[in-house]
């Protein structure tokens, strides 16, 4: 019985994220302290005092998006609000 309690427990708690339908790189990027520090303000969640889950992945994500599209001559998309970012749904 307590194994069931636990498996139930750890079912509704503990759902894996879906997978990505890309394939994702990782990317090393220094950036000056005071640039980082003022992006994580802006991206903060004001419940933990941290930047939300994925928050500055987003950011830096649309910025080459934008840059490529600028590169290549197409449209540049429109670059996304606060809101945007922080939201895990983007």
């Amino acid at each position: 019985m307590r194994y069931i309690n636990w498996a139930i427990n750890w079912s509704t708690h503990f759902v894996p994220r879906p997978r990505s339908p890309y394939l994702r790189a990782d990317m090393k990027l220094s950036l000056p302290a005071a640039i980082s520090a003022e992006i994580d303000l802006m991206l903060e969640n004001p419940l933990t005092r941290k930047p939300h889950y994925g928050a500055r992945s987003r950011l830096t994500e649309k910025l080459y998006e934008i840059w490529l599209a600028n590169v290549r001559g197409e449209p540049v998309p429109p670059f996304p609000t606060l809101d945007e970012l922080r939201s895990a749904n983007s």
